[in-house]
Formats: structure tokens, sequence, C-alpha cells
């Protein structure tokens, strides 16, 4: 263990004769070795010193001083399993997880009811390194009764539709999406909600979107690089689940091995081939392809 020295020089006049005491030194781990001119010890002093460790504990700890902290340099990723609610892929989860934790990452997973506005609301937050959304996504059809949503990316909760967050409706924020003309209806954001009603901005946070032409166009992965993540990788075209599922696993298979983001997506797209929708795995924006994954931890 290095031995850790702080030294903190002051000059402290005594009331009566004005001696002056010399450096005090403070030694960390073994002992503490006080250095008194003219042998004159005043209670003044002793205090003084008593008030210097105790702040020297709270606001400068030290290796081997201080408590274990270990948990606070472990990085986060984040698994958005809103396909999860009507196709649950737990091997999926296992070996994801599992990956990401023996390379240094604490995951949560959120599925089910937790995958909704206020979730995603709150994402820049909450200081994921890694976000994983394995959500439905697509490029919404017109719509007479709302053209502002024509022609944009819109990425699903699993939060059902309604008449709530009237505002963001109105500014097209977020609006309701479909899969089928029989399925249900359920909130929807675009990229107007990532730049103004996301709370925060991503840090250094690299974005798997995996739902169907996420990469199509380009509103939702630039507002999420303008919220801050710094890359973001997903696919251009509609994907089937299975397919993008078991390329999502190679995809972090390859990333956790090093492989920078550009070498990883051109070995998923040569290694997995085509979907059925002729899909091409990307990411953007194109000069953070020689990033790895060591990067965001």
């Amino acid at each position: 263990m290095r031995n850790f020295y702080i030294y903190f020089y002051t000059y402290l006049k005594l009331i009566k004769d004005k001696a002056k005491y010399s450096t005090i030194v403070l030694y960390f781990g073994a002992k503490i070795d006080f250095c008194f001119a003219k042998s004159v010890l005043n209670i003044k002093c002793i205090l003084f010193v008593l008030f210097i460790i105790l702040i020297c504990n709270i606001i400068l700890p030290v290796s081997g001083c201080s408590p274990d902290n270990t948990n606070s340099l472990i990085s986060k990723a984040a698994i958005i399993d809103q396909l999860g609610l009507n196709y649950p892929n737990e091997i999926f989860i296992e070996r994801i997880t599992g990956t990401l934790k023996q390379s240094g990452f604490n995951v949560d997973v959120f599925s089910g009811s937790e995958v909704n506005i206020d979730l995603y609301k709150k994402l820049p937050l909450m200081n994921y390194k890694l976000i994983i959304f394995r959500a439905h996504s697509g490029i919404l059809n017109y719509n007479p009764l709302n053209p502002g949503i024509e022609g944009k990316t819109w990425l699903f909760t699993n939060e059902p539709y309604s008449t709530k967050y009237p505002f963001d409706q109105i500014t097209d924020r977020i609006t309701f999406g479909q899969t089928s003309k029989e399925a249900s209806r359920y909130f929807t954001i675009g990229a107007k909600f990532v730049k103004e009603s996301m709370e925060g901005k991503f840090h250094n946070t690299m974005i798997i979107l995996m739902g169907c032409d996420s990469f199509h166009l380009t509103d939702l992965v630039s507002a999420l690089i303008e919220k801050g993540a710094s890359v973001c990788i997903g696919w251009d075209l509609s994907v089937e689940l299975n397919y993008v599922d078991k390329s999502t696993i190679r995809l972090i298979d390859l990333l956790v091995q090093n492989f920078d983001i550009k070498t990883s997506v051109d070995m998923v797209n040569l290694e997995m081939g085509k979907s059925i929708y002729n899909a091409t795995l990307q990411y953007y924006p194109e000069q953070k392809g020689k990033l790895q994954l060591k990067y965001f931890r």
C-alpha cells in the first residue's frame, strides 16, 4: 500500500508570546508527527489538529483510509425490454446480462409496465453507460388527424395510449403506435420528446436500438446524440425478432472482446447475413467507429 502524505503548512500565533508553530505533517496509515517550535503545546493547537484530521477524513479520502468504494467505479447498463411484455426472451436477457456483468457492468432490466413515458423521460439522469432498447420502433404512416407525426421515427413504450400528457401530445413529442391495425395502442416517443422532454443529458453513453427502421431516418438517433449520447447502433429497415435477438447477442459478445464499434457492426452484418427484409446494422455518428466498449466503462 502506498503511503500518502498531505502537508499542511500553517503558522499559529500564540496568544501570549506569539511564537510560531512549524509545519504540521499528517501521515495517514501509521502515525502523526508534530513538530512544535519552542516546545510550547497550546490547547488551541491540539483542537486545530483534530479539526484538520476530521476535515481530511471527510473531504480528502485516500486509499487505505477511506471505506471501500469499489461499487461506485462500476459502470451501469440498462436493458429496456419493451418487447418482453408480448415477446419475452429470457435466454436473451440472461445472455446479455451475464456477458455484461463479466465485462464489469452492473445491469438493470426494465420490462412490462416499467417501460413507460416516465422511464424514458428520466433515462438521461440515471447515469447508464450502455442502454439496449429491445423495443418496437418504426416510421408512422400518414395520419390525417395529426400530420405532424408523419415520416418520423417513433420508439414504443408499454404504456397504454390515453389522453395523458396532453402538452407532449399536441406538440408532437409523443403519439400512439400500433404494430398492426388490430393491435393495442401504446404511447411512443419521437425526436422532439428526446430533445425537449427528456430530463438532463446522457454522458458517454452507447445506445443500441433493436427495433425496426431506427436508422431508416436520422431524426431519432440525431436527437439522442444531441442529448449527449456518444454513439447509437441500430437497423435501417425492418427486422424479424429472432434475427435481431441473435444479432444483438453477437454484437455484445464482440464488443466485450474489445473489438471497436465499426468492426463489431461489420462482423455482425457478415456473420448473420441479411434479414428477411435486407436490414443492415449501422452506427452513428461515423467518426465514433473506432471506440471500444471499455471507453464507456
